[in-house]
């Protein structure tokens, strides 16, 4: 550093004000009279007030991001289950209004029915002879079409 303080002193030669300035600082600098670096740095507390900070702050960030991630999940299982049963109850409500007349209805303890005869057939199903029959152990609601049943519901607790 003391190179370089020489060689800047010996490049100036004019004496204009710059010049004069500039002399005055190099040579406060090499007698030590100026520091470049302050040494002192963080106190203690300081240091521990700005990490309770940031850690209050990350506390609410992530507890707003759980929540978050909470709340979509609870929604999107929701809407699975809304789905489920709001094209359960659309095709009921479809095979009842073009039902003839209700040939049983029995409310037990192991399972739930009703069986009825439809007036039309559909592309798919034919037969006009159903059955929605409920299992009260596995909550399941089951469509009953020629002998062949389908479950077309899921945790269906009253039928």
């Amino acid at each position: 550093m003391k190179l370089t303080v020489l060689f800047c002193f010996h490049s100036l030669r004019e004496k204009d004000t710059t010049s004069i300035a500039l002399q005055a600082f190099l040579s406060k600098l090499v007698k030590g009279n100026i520091k470049l670096f302050r040494s002192d740095g963080f106190t203690l507390i300081e240091a521990l007030s700005i990490v309770v900070v940031l850690s209050i702050l990350g506390l609410f960030t992530f507890s707003f991001i759980e929540y978050a991630i909470r709340t979509y999940l609870i929604g999107t299982t929701e809407r699975m289950i809304y789905q489920d049963a709001s094209y359960t109850m659309e095709r009921m409500t479809r095979e009842l209004r073009d039902m003839i007349n209700p040939v049983s209805w029995s409310n037990g303890i192991t399972y739930d029915a009703l069986q009825f005869s439809k007036r039309h057939g559909t592309p798919q199903d034919v037969r006009t002879d159903i059955t929605y029959w409920r299992d009260a152990n596995t909550k399941v609601l089951y469509r009953q079409s020629g002998g062949v049943s389908q479950p077309i519901g899921q945790n269906v607790t009253i039928f």
